[in-house]
């Protein structure tokens, strides 16, 4: 559960495209990824396992926080994104593991490729109001562009590969009806986008950004 006052945290997505890490960085990162490997091979653990970092920036050192063997929140975008960059999806060897199917392939070759520059991001919009409210509008799932302080709705869609710029943003999963009730801080949608989300110190949304989450919660109309 979300509770600002005692600092519990809230998942609200992954930023592909501001993952420019030094060469220092993404050495550790692969150690422990290669370390944390080995000893779920060595328990017959199958399938995809997500590990959380911090980062100090200032010393180059990452610290392993979490680790969860299961599907995780990147997905499916993550999925999308690999296939914009013809990359075989992680997802299909966890299938295969999972079916038992018989495939043979070169994993250092499919690490390189894997651990390839992304771009993309994915946003989780919640009802921002410590408190229940009614949705009086609902937006149709599609890609939006903002528009003269207005969201300009250019064509249906659900996956990030539907976009046809930087410029447009996603509007999709779970939309509600209007007249829907919206419990405090539950998601209302998820946000898909091929541009970069965050300044270049990583610590704010850039304005346009922004701008767009803004008129897109003033769209739903939440009373």
């Amino acid at each position: 559960l979300y509770s600002r006052s005692v600092g519990s945290g809230l998942f609200c997505g992954h930023h592909w495209s501001a993952s420019n890490f030094s060469k220092r960085i993404l050495s550790q990162a692969k150690e422990i990824v290669e370390k944390e490997k080995n000893y779920f091979k060595k328990n017959d653990y199958r399938g995809i396992f997500g590990l959380d970092f911090v980062l100090d920036r200032h010393r180059e050192k990452l610290y392993l926080t979490e680790c969860n063997p299961r599907l995780l929140g990147s997905m499916p975008t993550l999925t999308m994104v690999e296939l914009l960059n013809q990359e075989l999806p992680i997802i299909a060897f966890h299938l295969l593991e999972y079916l038992e199917i018989p495939y043979e392939i070169d994993p250092k070759k499919i690490n390189e490729i894997l651990w390839q520059r992304k771009e993309g991001a994915q946003m989780c919009l919640h009802n921002p109001f410590q408190r229940e409210v009614i949705q009086i509008k609902e937006l149709e799932a599609g890609a939006y562009k903002a528009k003269s302080q207005k969201l300009e709705f250019l064509r249906s869609g659900y996956a990030m590969g539907h976009l046809k710029d930087k410029s447009e943003f996603l509007l999709t999963e779970g939309l509600q009806k209007k007249g829907a009730k919206i419990q405090s801080y539950q998601r209302l949608g998820r946000i898909l986008t091929k541009k970069r989300v965050l300044n270049e110190d990583l610590k704010d949304l850039r304005p346009e950004v922004k701008n767009f989450l803004k008129l897109t919660l003033k769209s739903f109309d939440l009373k």
